[in-house]
C-alpha cells in the first residue's frame, strides 16, 4: 500500500492538482465513465493508480468512494504529503 501512498503523496504535489476520485472499475475508461455519469469529474488531466482488492480495505470505505476528495482531505485523512514536505520531514528526523 505504500505505493499508493507515493503515487498520491507525488500527485498532489502539482500546482494543477483538483482533486481525486475512487472508484470501483475494470480499467481507466470504465472509471473515467463512472466519473463523468456521476458528475464527480474534476476536469483537467486523468492519473490512474491501480488498487488492489485488499487496498480497498484502507482507501475504498463507503465515506470516500465515488466524490471528489480535496488534496486537503487526502492529506488528513492518509498523511499524504508533498515531496518537499517529507524531504524535510526526513531531513529533520536524521
Amino acid at each position: 500500500m505504500n505505493k499508493i501512498l507515493d503515487e498520491l503523496r507525488e500527485l498532489t504535489q502539482h500546482n494543477g492538482f483538483k482533486g481525486a476520485v475512487i472508484v470501483k472499475a475494470r480499467g481507466i475508461t470504465h472509471a473515467l465513465t463512472i466519473c463523468n455519469l456521476k458528475k464527480i469529474n474534476p476536469g483537467g488531466e486523468v492519473y490512474c493508480i491501480a488498487i488492489p482488492e485488499e487496498g480497498y480495505k484502507e482507501y475504498g470505505s463507503p465515506e470516500v468512494m465515488y466524490r471528489l476528495l480535496s488534496k486537503e482531505e487526502i492529506d488528513k485523512r492518509w498523511g499524504v504529503m508533498t515531496l518537499d514536505e517529507w524531504d524535510k520531514q526526513q531531513e529533520e528526523s536524521v
